[in-house]
Order: C-alpha cells, then sequence, then structure tokens
C-alpha cells in the first residue's frame, strides 16, 4: 500500500487547484502515478510538461500527450 504522503501528492497533481509551482515539485516525485497526474492535469505549466515529456516512463509520456492542453510542439516532439 502506498504511503499517505504518496496519496496525498497523488490527490494534488490531478487537482486543478494545484498552484503552477506545486505542479512542477510534484513532477519531480519518484511516484510515477504522481507524475503521470500531473501530466494529465489542464493546468501543468509548460516548461513542466516540456520536462514530462521526457520522462523515463511511458505512461508519463503518454499522458502528457493525451492532455487537451499540452502545447501542439511538445506532442509533436512526443510523436517524433
Amino acid at each position: 500500500m502506498k504511503s499517505m504522503k504518496i496519496q496525498k501528492e497523488y490527490i494534488r497533481a490531478g487537482s486543478p487547484d494545484t498552484s503552477a509551482s506545486e505542479l512542477s515539485r510534484l513532477a519531480k516525485s519518484t511516484d510515477v502515478a504522481v507524475r503521470r497526474r500531473v501530466a494529465e492535469n489542464e493546468r501543468t505549466p509548460r516548461k513542466t510538461q516540456e520536462i514530462l515529456a521526457q520522462d523515463s516512463e511511458p505512461e508519463v509520456r503518454i499522458a502528457v500527450g493525451l492532455n487537451l492542453f499540452t502545447a501542439e510542439s511538445i506532442v509533436s516532439q512526443l510523436v517524433e
């Protein structure tokens, strides 16, 4: 079972109320599910999306590409 801290981070990562700075911090989580939730969040800043688009985990990169709020240039980078 995941720790309570990771569970709270997961919830914050998916919240539309989470600040851009906190999303950037959560994008560095060691937990893949947290990083994936940040990638899915419509409020994730472009710079953070760029970083997540190069994540070592495919599910994080896929989440960036499927996010309707991801910049077209980042999606093009993922396609390549």
